[in-house]
């Protein structure tokens, strides 16, 4: 299915974890560059802003298509989050804020619904 709308997205997590999600886009904008075209990365500078610990936390900003209902956002973080127990990403559109957290046996439908309410879909 194809949408004609795209979103901002804000994608927070570790340094590592964002690193991957960062990789993982690359390879999906690579694809198709429509679909996803990265903002910036970096460091984010005061994690308890968003009830984070004091690790080192990253961010990453981009600008998604088609991003839940057959686009390359969903498969990719769940590829992200499968790789590395106890992982958490937060990720926050103008309409709200999701934490994602890894498990070995999370589906994309599972993302795919949380991640709905990103878009005013519930």
């Amino acid at each position: 299915m194809t949408q004609d709308w795209s979103i901002r997205l804000r994608v927070m997590a570790t340094v590592d974890a964002i690193d991957e999600v960062q990789t993982e886009l690359a390879d999906a904008s690579a694809e198709d560059p429509e679909s996803v075209q990265i903002g910036h990365v970096k460091t984010v500078v005061n994690p308890s802003e968003f009830r984070l610990d004091l690790a080192q936390y990253a961010e990453l900003v981009g600008t998604f298509t088609g991003v839940f209902f057959g686009g390359a956002l969903v498969p990719r973080l769940v590829s992200v989050l499968r790789r590395k127990k106890n992982r958490n990403l937060i990720v926050e559109s103008p309409l709200g804020r999701v934490t994602l957290t890894s498990s070995t046996d999370l589906s994309e439908d599972q993302v795919r619904q949380k991640l709905k309410k990103l878009i005013g879909i519930f």
